[in-house]
């Protein structure tokens, strides 16, 4: 029938728009941390509205990005084909699917802990205010890093009811790492964003310069993740899939070369952290496992 395949359409762009791939590694760490916060298992019934939580906000900060870079995306090769330039989606709806994905992350947050839901206004904030920032400074990259930090953040507020010292270093340590990468996604875009006047550190500082940047992100984003294991007191397993993250690493930066960088190598340098989430949850699982 018409209006079944109308439906089938619409919902393969709203799954289109929340790029699942790029969720593995927010849901991972968050998982992470959680299992870091609990000591191990943080049980099902948290862990099921956690993972709740972090599916729902992003696909709402996913959401809300689409319809602020709505033009921009229709210019720019690499995303010109996303929902609402194809117009399978129209902005109403992107944003009315933002809304309730938002309303579902609030019962989640009340569901976990009253603490979390006192949380929400700041990480939706966050949400709206991330995707301006290439319009105004190559500092964009960092502008993500406090929604990013939000999803393993909340997770340790749920279940210890504070922002203690080790959980706010893990948290800001997964921020800065998807930084880090960002830096490396928007490589391939530079001839693009300079042609468009858009801002990132590649555009702005040249990819040399950018590049060193994100690999100190990155050196500064595993400093800050060893930092939690050690306030944590970890087993070995938590060192040894960091250091197996840390080579990953590597990996993903030998993907983009200073002399130039294409789409594609951009891209698959930042889908390689859809590797590095099951490496975190092994590292605070198998690490805090007694």
């Amino acid at each position: 029938m018409a209006w079944r395949d109308g439906w089938r359409a619409k919902a393969k762009a709203f799954w289109d728009t929340t790029v699942p791939l790029h969720a593995v590694f927010g849901l991972s760490a968050t998982w992470a941390a959680a299992f870091l916060a609990a000591g191990g298992s943080p049980g099902a019934r948290a862990l099921f509205w956690i993972t709740v939580a972090l599916v729902f906000g992003r696909a709402a900060g996913f959401g809300v990005n689409r319809v602020i870079d709505a033009a921009l995306d229709a210019r720019n090769p690499r995303t010109r084909s996303r929902p609402i330039p194809t117009g399978r989606l129209t902005r109403g709806e992107t944003l009315a699917f933002s809304a309730a994905c938002l309303l579902v992350l609030a019962v989640a947050a009340w569901e976990l802990n009253p603490y979390t839901l006192l949380f929400f206004p700041l990480a939706v904030a966050g949400l709206v205010v991330y995707p301006y920032g290439k319009y105004y400074s190559w500092t964009c990259h960092f502008w993500q890093v406090w929604p990013q930090t939000c999803g393993p953040l909340g997770a340790w507020l749920a279940l210890r009811g504070d922002f203690a010292a080790p959980g706010l270093a893990f948290s800001l340590g997964y921020g800065l790492w998807v930084a880090a990468s960002d830096i490396l996604y928007h490589a391939g875009d530079r001839p693009f964003q300079l042609a468009a006047g858009v801002h990132s550190a590649p555009a702005d500082l040249g990819l040399p310069r950018a590049l060193w940047l994100a690999r100190a992100t990155h050196v500064a984003s595993l400093a800050l993740m060893a930092a939690a294991g050690a306030m944590l007191h970890v087993g070995a397993p938590y060192w040894w899939f960091l250091l197996a993250a840390a080579a990953l690493l590597v990996f993903q930066h030998a993907q983009v070369s200073p002399q130039g960088a294409t789409v594609a190598r951009s891209v698959f340098a930042f889908n390689t952290n859809a590797v590095a989430g099951p490496l975190l949850v092994l590292a605070a699982l198998l690490g805090v496992a007694r």
